[in-house]
């Protein structure tokens, strides 16, 4: 499958929804899958046909402090997949107001991370017909999956995914064996942990495999949207 093929597949099922409140979709994965820029590609091709659409991400909602726990050192896998992420105040601030009952006014984002300060509490008011796209690992968790009228998962291999960090990584860690380090030994980890907490792939509705951005495969479709996917 062409990468436009997909993109033009997963608009058109989105398009079908109507009524009901703003479409809540997930796309979760791998540290370096593809999360940001499949949400980017959607939003812009949302925003060409007229559909309403919000951006939101879950690194705009880390707790306070998480900068510099990170520069430390100090996170374990299991603590970097339980406390980096604020899951509290983004369904407070942002999954709930969308669902039913909610008012559609949200906050998209609690905390910056560079400086490590509070954002805005300014909120967003968001159209009733719009499509929610949130990129970020651990979307799948527990006190969040409800929420989700969709979740796409982005399937690549961990050597893939340290290549890519290691490409994208250098300036920020500050060398290669910092990269490394930082993935092999806490997000590599605690992806692992997310996916056996979770299910991973097995409970999302849609499964792609972003080895090749430009020939992503969809592996598995189902669920509310999924039958809509063309292969």
């Amino acid at each position: 499958m062409q990468r436009a093929e997909l993109i033009a597949s997963l608009v058109e099922a989105l398009s079908r929804r109507h009524g009901g409140g703003p479409t809540r979709v997930a796309i979760t994965g791998i540290d370096t899958a593809g999360k940001t820029t499949l949400a980017d590609e959607l939003a812009r091709a949302l925003t060409a046909i007229g559909r309403p659409r919000v951006r939101a991400s879950i690194d705009h909602f880390y707790r306070p402090g998480h900068i510099h726990r990170a520069a430390a050192g100090a996170y374990t896998p299991r603590s970097y997949y339980d406390e980096a992420f604020d899951f509290t105040v983004f369904l407070t601030d942002f999954l709930g107001p969308l669902g039913p009952g909610g008012d559609h006014r949200v906050r998209l984002a609690s905390w910056q991370m560079w400086p490590d300060l509070p954002a805005s509490d300014a909120r967003v008011a968001v159209d009733a017909e719009a499509i929610a796209l949130v990129d970020g690992v651990f979307l799948l968790r527990p006190e969040l999956r409800p929420h989700w009228d969709l979740v796409v998962w982005l399937e690549v291999r961990v050597d893939l995914a340290l290549v890519r960090a290691l490409e994208r990584d250098i300036a920020l860690a500050g060398s290669a064996e910092a990269v490394c380090a930082r993935y092999e030994h806490r997000n590599f980890p605690a992806h692992d942990l997310y996916v056996h907490d979770t299910g991973g792939a097995a409970a999302a509705d849609i499964v792609i495999d972003n080895s090749d951005p430009q020939r992503p495969i969809l592996l598995r479709r189902s669920g509310r949207f999924g039958e809509l996917i063309a292969s």
